[in-house]
């Protein structure tokens, strides 16, 4: 193993409060057999994506350090080439994803949601209230409640826009939150096109 990546570790272990790489392993989602792979590759941009993600949110270590010995530790989807469009809409088709540690959501009150999955955000239409490069965390769903924040592919662009059904008419306007952003309008044929992806429950800032 590389020094750099010896250092890292060593700053992963100190952070969770634990002495072993396979406890730094099974805290980040992995299997404990995963340290071979770091042994002879290296630390993956992946693995130091989830160590970001969980520090930034400084959760407690000894609350991590329990959940870490329990089994089946809940997990969630995490899209990492995906990139939710807060501007003009962004053709995206990769779906491939990673399964991470779900631990993070107790900090948001998500623990007893289901269907979550977890993406980035790029532009700056929905400035301040999403930054571009936060992460943000999905529900799936069918259909949404006035008002709320989804995300939703069209004509093979992925958005997220706050989204408000007019009454009477039969378009749903698609609201950017930065006034140098045009909003936008669905209807007509497009509302057939359109697919829901999930609403926004989260955001965790990318430091």
């Amino acid at each position: 193993m590389l020094e750099k990546d010896k250092k890292i570790i060593q700053k992963m272990m100190d952070f969770f409060g634990v002495s072993k790489m396979e406890e730094v392993a099974v805290i980040l989602g992995y299997s404990p057999s995963t340290i071979n792979t770091w042994h002879t590759k290296g630390i993956t941009k992946s693995v130091l994506k989830r160590f970001e993600l969980i520090s930034s949110k400084k959760l407690d270590n000894q609350t991590m350090k329990e959940n870490s010995s329990v089994k089946n530790n809940r997990q969630i989807k995490y899209y990492p080439n995906v990139r939710i469009s807060a501007g003009y809409g962004i053709a995206n088709f990769e779906e491939e994803f990673e399964l991470i540690d779900a631990t993070f959501l107790n900090t948001f009150n998500l623990a007893n949601v289901k269907n979550l999955e977890m993406v980035q955000v790029q532009g700056d239409s929905m400035l301040p209230y999403i930054e571009d490069g936060e992460f943000i965390i999905l529900e799936r769903k069918s259909d949404f409640k006035n008002g709320e924040i989804i995300v939703f592919n069209l004509n093979d662009n992925i958005y997220i826009k706050q989204a408000l059904r007019i009454p009477n008419q039969n378009k749903i306007s698609c609201i950017s939150k930065n006034p140098l952003f045009p909003s936008f309008d669905i209807e007509g044929d497009d509302l057939n096109k359109m697919q829901l992806i999930g609403i926004l429950r989260a955001k965790i800032k990318r430091f």
